[in-house]
């Protein structure tokens, strides 16, 4: 497992009248902040802060693996972001060992980090990367997904008795390119391996447990389905940076001696199916052709006559009234505003037009996406209305909160309205947009 330390304040290191004072201004929210700092500040003991009444927490976590003995890992970018300070979480029999690790490489628009870690457990196996050829050959056969799921909401107490997981599923289609939050699209796999929160950057694994691409997520509101980065994209990194890995080139005997069978077998069933369909087509073709005009057919030709001749008064109607000086109504959805990515952000811009709606958030269908676990899935909603000239904004219940420009936080579901030149964030200043109005 990888985590990210952040630097941040932490009030219970002030004096207990500046704690007293806080406490009486911001009540409640004092607490959730307070209890959140020492739910997190365990991840990130190997760090001390060097400035007055600061420390480091955990700001987001995932999973993780090796590569070589000599200490290199892999995980998404989006687990690290641009962050130096990084844990790797070494379990064992004795307990998880917290190992700081150097980022060697890392992209954005692949979305991936190759970390280096001193010291890892000498038990520790490197994984086979799998011949990207061979990936092709593998519809429809069974895969695994391995990560640590759940671990980017647990306490430490939780994860220090974590295993990794594992899910089964099948490779779905060939690979193919995807957008995953910037304007490069990236090669993925598509499977039906459970991926949840934590699996991020851990490996999709082959029968013979080579890695076949790195779990990157999935679309929202649609289960059985997982996206993984192409290893092709790992191999060529690696080959950039001269670091050492143990690459398979044969094919699994699992699957070339038929221990799974179910690619072949399903290819059967299906060109079975397309048979069965296109010689039934013919049938009826055949016997549409054939079949003399009926009540049905009478009907339809009589009812389309019909309706084209109300068209053509209607289309008189609308002249007359036209004539006579009666208004029409036209539904106006000019351009209204503009929202634009700010930092990290920056190219992002998505356009307001009339009356409508707009989700911000992780999941890959958000109308803006943000990739980041800090961030939420369906993380905050924009709403407005060209008529009124008013925009507003509403936090979906997230888990690391909706900034406005001022710092303040704003509470779940509720609705602030933002004024042209506002700005706000999501969950971290990295992930910051700013809203213009036409006017």
């Amino acid at each position: 497992m990888v985590g990210v330390c952040k630097e941040t304040v932490d009030y219970s290191l002030m004096p207990v009248d500046q704690q007293k004072f806080l406490k009486n201004k911001y009540g409640d929210k004092y607490d959730i902040y307070v209890a959140e700092l020492a739910k997190e500040k365990p991840f990130c003991s190997i760090y001390k802060s060097k400035r007055k009444n600061m420390s480091f927490v955990r700001s987001n976590s995932g999973s993780s693996f090796l590569i070589n003995k000599a200490g290199y890992i892999v995980t998404n970018y989006h687990v690290v972001t641009q962050y130096n300070n990084i844990v790797v979480y070494d379990g064992g029999p004795d307990g998880i060992k917290m190992r700081s690790a150097n980022v060697v490489w890392r992209s954005r628009k692949n979305d991936l980090v190759i970390l280096k870690v001193n010291k890892l457990r000498a038990t520790r196996v490197p994984l086979s990367l799998a011949n990207a050829s061979v990936i092709n050959q593998l519809i429809n056969e069974d895969v695994w997904s391995l990560g640590f799921t759940g671990v980017s909401t647990d306490s430490i107490a939780k994860v220090l008795s974590l295993e990794v997981k594992t899910d089964k599923g099948v490779i779905r289609s060939k690979p193919e390119k995807r957008y995953l939050g910037t304007n490069t699209p990236v090669t993925t796999i598509e499977h039906s391996a459970f991926i949840h929160f934590g699996n991020s950057g851990g490996p999709l694994v082959d029968h013979c447990g080579r890695v076949l691409g790195i779990n990157q997520g999935g679309p929202k509101k649609v289960t059985g389905i997982g996206w993984a980065i192409h290893v092709g994209h790992l191999l060529q990194a690696l080959n950039a940076n001269n670091i050492s890995y143990d690459l398979s080139v044969e094919t699994c005997g699992y699957y070339s001696e038929g221990g799974a069978g179910s690619g072949s077998l399903l290819a059967y069933i299906v060109a079975g199916t397309l048979l069965i369909i296109i010689f039934s087509g013919i049938w009826f073709y055949r016997q549409r052709q054939a079949r003399p005009v009926g009540l049905t057919q009478f009907v339809r030709r009589e009812m389309s006559r019909y309706f084209k001749r109300d068209e053509k008064s209607c289309d008189k109607l609308l002249d007359h009234n036209e004539a006579q000086g009666v208004a029409k109504k036209i539904v106006i959805d000019d351009f209204f505003a503009i929202l634009v990515g700010v930092h990290s952000m920056s190219d992002r811009k998505f356009e307001m037009r009339g009356e409508g709606e707009a989700i911000l958030g992780r999941a890959d269908e958000a109308d803006v996406h943000v990739a980041s676990d800090s961030v939420g899935r369906l993380h905050v909603r924009l709403k407005w209305q060209a008529s009124s000239n008013s925009i507003w904004i509403e936090d979906l219940n997230s888990t690391n909160g909706t900034f406005l420009q001022e710092g303040q936080k704003l509470s779940p579901g509720e609705k602030v309205t933002l004024e042209s030149g506002s700005s706000f964030y999501l969950a971290e200043p990295e992930y910051a947009f700013k809203v213009s109005t036409k006017n």
